[in-house]
């Protein structure tokens, strides 16, 4: 019998995808992902997803309903596959019991864990460049819209700086926030995501509840904000959050799922992770973005 198919090597191995599956049940329960993103799962190779659109306000019912056609503004994500994959020497599981085991399995649900997060972050820097449904990046300044039957052009992108300045035009655009029938939509922005480069700035502007004069600091806690890495210069945005549904859809296809392989005739066992997930935006009217480079 190989070492492989002992019986105490199972009991070890079973005790580490436990730890294992124990860690993914504790993805993104705080973060990027659960302050920006909807996560939906699926169990289809792809999933068709409806874009945020706005829809508008209550109309008076006297005669037939008036319809909002959502059905041609559909979107198709297919979760990418992703994986990891380590080697554990046998000595560690034969030896050591869980404790080397263990370390060496570190760095796997580290990564697993982080990807999420990773995705909606990689995502969210994407929205200047990434094609919404209208053809446009997310952030762009002509968005075609309509408006009580008046095309015009919706404008969510800008270079203003962090700064109060800042805060107050953005504000304004969500203020502005008019639906095709004229309804304004009383759109109330929650979190700012920015970079490293930032902190500082937002840290003064909303955690501090007096302003380097003394007085007091109008924007003291109005804002939640979330620094990420993947955003390394001025780039700054702001989202609603507070709807049903975000502007960053998290797809999971398929969950961590941990695999055991025994190379023949050497001394290691390999634990990979398979993954199939994706992020994608799905409104950009609930988005405000800017290069901060003004």
């Amino acid at each position: 019998m190989g070492w492989a198919d002992s019986a105490e090597i199972r009991a070890r191995q079973a005790t580490l995808e436990a730890l294992f599956f124990d860690s993914m049940r504790e993805i993104d329960q705080e973060g990027i992902v659960a302050a920006v993103a909807t996560t939906t799962s699926t169990t289809k190779e792809s999933i068709r997803l409806a874009w945020n659109d706005l829809i508008g306000g209550m109309s008076e019912w006297v005669a037939d309903r008036q319809l909002k056609d959502l059905q041609g503004r559909m979107i198709v994500l297919t979760p990418r596959h992703w994986e990891r994959t380590v080697e554990i020497l046998k000595d560690h599981l034969d030896d050591d019991g869980l404790g080397l085991a263990k370390e060496s399995m570190n760095g796997l649900l580290i990564i697993v864990q982080a990807d999420y997060a990773i995705k909606v972050a990689e995502k969210l820097v994407a929205g200047f460049t990434d094609l919404g449904w209208d053809g446009k990046a997310i952030f762009a300044a002509d968005h075609p819209i309509e408006v009580d039957g008046v095309a015009t052009t919706l404008d969510n992108l800008s270079d203003v700086a962090v700064s109060a300045a800042g805060i107050t035009e953005m504000r304004l655009y969500f203020r502005n926030l008019r639906a095709p029938d004229g309804t304004r939509l009383r759109v109330k922005p929650d979190t700012i995501v920015a970079g490293p480069s930032s902190e500082v700035a937002l840290e003064a502007l909303f955690d501090s509840d007096r302003l380097a004069s003394g007085a007091s600091n109008p924007n003291y806690k109005r804002f939640n904000y979330q620094i990420i890495p993947e955003i390394d210069d001025t780039t700054w945005m702001a989202l609603c959050t507070t709807g049903p549904v975000m502007p960053i859809r998290l797809v999971t296809r398929q969950t961590g799922q941990l695999l055991w392989n025994y190379p023949y005739m050497r001394n290691v066992a390999q634990a990979g992770v398979d993954a199939r997930h994706d992020a994608i935006w799905t409104s950009y009217q609930f988005a405000w973005g800017s290069t901060g480079d003004a």
